[in-house]
């Protein structure tokens, strides 16, 4: 499974490491603010210090038929949200002991996440620094980082 790592500033490789699995109820065809407190508890719930890697699994609760072209469309909107919602509950206030990063590390840029954001987790202490965020919806699946956008090559973890 890969992971970002806030420590080294690249995306490894681990295979020790913790599952925690959230399911979410939220209407995708609502308005996304108005359904924001619980989501916000289920991830305060789920983001607790951990000393390996941890794998948040999140599935939003829907039946088992294929999403619609429509659902596909609004499963990134949601998505970007519930992104939000992590990083917002998984970055603290302090900053990191160590220099102010201006730009995302390169090894980095790989993890589907507005770079905004990212940046901030780089700069900022975060309650686990080894992790990666599975969202998942009828078929569809959102993960932060995965094989296909990994320029191995690059990396030590080769």
């Amino acid at each position: 499974m890969l992971f970002v790592d806030l420590n080294k500033m690249k995306i490894i490789k681990d295979f020790n490491y913790e599952t925690r699995t959230g399911v979410i109820t939220l209407n995708i065809n609502e308005p996304l603010m108005a359904q924001s407190e619980p989501l916000v508890k289920r991830f305060q719930d789920l983001i607790k210090p951990c000393g390996i890697p941890v794998l948040y699994d999140i599935t939003i609760d829907a039946d088992e038929t294929p999403a619609t072209e429509d659902e596909a469309e609004d499963f990134i909107s949601v998505t970007n949200f519930l992104v939000g919602i992590f990083f917002a509950n998984m970055i603290k206030e302090d900053g990191r002991k160590r220099e102010h990063r201006f730009d995302v590390p390169q090894k980095l840029l790989a993890a589907k996440i507005n770079r905004s954001t990212l940046k901030k987790a780089v700069n900022q202490q975060t309650i686990n620094n080894v992790f990666n965020l599975i969202i998942r919806y009828k078929d569809l699946t959102y993960i932060l980082c995965d094989e296909k956008d990994i320029p191995w090559g690059e990396s030590e973890n080769a």
